[in-house]
């Protein structure tokens, strides 16, 4: 059983190994998975055997999320230029187009 309080129960209130689940059904199947757990909204956990490019485009959309995606914060938080961020996230988009035409 699981009691939320009031309103709907969210992902913040699943176990984690739930929580990771939902995560992986949003992704889709095969995807890395970035997810908060509902300890620490402020982590980030990997299944082993990710990649590390799975693993970079996690923690990266995983801290956009954070900042409300704000680029710039994000880019200070990672530790990046902003211009390598972008270069990032056009090539998740690219990546992801791709994936669909497959």
């Amino acid at each position: 059983m699981i009691l939320a309080g009031e309103g709907a129960i969210e992902r913040k209130h699943l176990p984690a190994f739930l929580s990771n689940g939902v995560a992986a059904m949003a992704a889709g199947a095969g995807s890395a998975v970035a997810a908060a757990t509902p300890a620490d909204d402020e982590s980030v956990r990997f299944t082993v055997g990710t990649t590390v490019e799975e693993a970079e485009k996690g923690l990266i959309l995983r801290t956009l999320e954070h900042t409300k995606n704000n680029k710039t914060r994000a880019a200070e938080i990672l530790g990046i230029s902003l211009k390598t961020l972008h270069n990032k996230l056009k090539e998740y988009g690219a990546a992801k187009e791709e994936e669909a035409s497959a």
